[in-house]
């Protein structure tokens, strides 16, 4: 890949990432509902970037250390209070 598909690559998930949490923001409602199927359109579904030639071998322990730092979020920002008596 040349250096200016890696910076468009790179912006295009920016751009999505940043304008998914700000709608979701802005319509007050979870923004994992918007940044999973942002991140399938950047990645795996649409042509704009192709994961495994941006991030090399730096893939999957990236992946996987952003999915337990999302996991770990949500976790602070659950309030069981909320949570339906059955669920508890």
């Amino acid at each position: 890949m040349s250096d200016t598909q890696i910076i468009i690559g790179l912006a295009a998930i920016v751009f999505l990432g940043v304008g998914a949490q700000w709608i979701a923001k802005r319509r007050d409602f979870p923004s994992l509902l918007l940044l999973l199927p942002a991140g399938l359109l950047a990645g795996n579904v649409g042509p704009l970037v192709d994961p495994e030639k941006l991030f090399g071998d730096t893939l999957f322990p990236g992946v996987t250390m952003l999915v337990g730092l999302l996991l770990f979020q949500s976790g602070l920002q659950l309030r069981v209070r909320d949570l339906p008596s059955e669920a508890r």
